[in-house]
């Protein structure tokens, strides 16, 4: 199986919300910092991102409230059918 990107810019971000819930996602500010990690609920509000860390790990995961303001695109796998 394979992978592919998908790349959601902020021009359709809005719309495009629902498909990202429960997703493990990037999530690129327009300053240029990278937030991962699994998307716990995107909504006109913002979008909130767990980090997602091995389970071996005795490590807190850390919870990120980004508003869609600085959000400049949002990449995640899709895996493909072949």
């Amino acid at each position: 199986m394979g992978k592919r990107n998908v790349r959601i810019h902020q021009a359709v971000l809005a719309n495009r919300l629902s498909e990202l819930n429960g997703k493990i996602a990037h999530v690129i500010l327009k300053d240029g910092t990278t937030f991962s990690g699994e998307v716990t609920k995107a909504s006109l509000d913002g979008i909130v991102l767990v980090d997602c860390n091995a389970k071996w790990t005795q490590i807190r995961s850390h919870t990120h409230q980004i508003p869609l303001e600085k959000v400049e695109e949002v990449i995640y796998d899709l895996i493909a059918a072949y």
